[in-house]
C-alpha cells in the first residue's frame, strides 16, 4: 500500500498532521489563559514584589531615581535641539556673509577673494557637514 503513494500524498498528509497538532496545542493555551484577565506571568510577578526582595524605602527610591533619570534625559535632548538649532542658523550666517564678501570685492575690482588668503569658508571645515548633525523634528 505505501508503494502506490507517492512524496507529494505523504508531504500534505505530513502537513496536515502538523497543523492540527499546532492547532491542539494554540486552543489549549487559548482556553487557559481566557480564565483570567491578567497574564499568569505578570500576577505573579506582582505577588513576589521586588525582584530583590529590597524594602518599600529602597523600591521608592529606585523609582524616584528612574523619574528624575527620565526628567535629566528630556532636559538634556531639548538643549540639544536647540544647540544643533543654532549651529545650523550660525552656518546660514556665515554662508551668507561669505557670499556677501564675495559681492563687496567684485564690486571693488578685486579678483582673489579673501578666502583664498585666511582660512577656510565656514562650511568647508571637518565635522561639519549637515550630515553629522541630528535632524530636529
Amino acid at each position: 500500500m505505501l508503494a502506490a503513494v507517492d512524496s507529494s500524498t505523504i508531504l500534505a498528509l505530513f502537513g496536515i498532521l502538523l497543523l492540527y497538532i499546532t492547532f491542539k496545542r494554540f486552543g489549549s493555551r487559548r482556553a487557559n489563559s481566557s480564565h483570567s484577565a491578567v497574564p499568569q506571568s505578570l500576577a505573579d510577578a506582582k505577588s513576589k514584589g521586588h525582584p530583590l526582595d529590597a524594602p518599600v524605602a529602597v523600591t521608592r527610591w529606585e523609582v524616584s531615581m528612574h523619574d528624575t533619570a527620565r526628567d535629566l534625559m528630556g532636559r538634556l535632548d531639548s538643549k540639544i535641539v536647540i544647540v544643533e538649532q543654532l549651529v545650523r542658523e550660525a552656518n546660514e550666517v556665515a554662508t551668507r556673509l561669505e557670499s556677501l564678501v564675495v559681492q563687496i570685492e567684485k564690486a571693488n575690482g578685486q579678483s582673489t577673494p579673501i578666502e583664498s588668503k585666511s582660512a577656510p569658508p565656514m562650511s568647508h571645515f571637518p565635522g561639519d557637514s549637515p550630515a553629522d548633525h541630528r535632524a530636529v523634528e
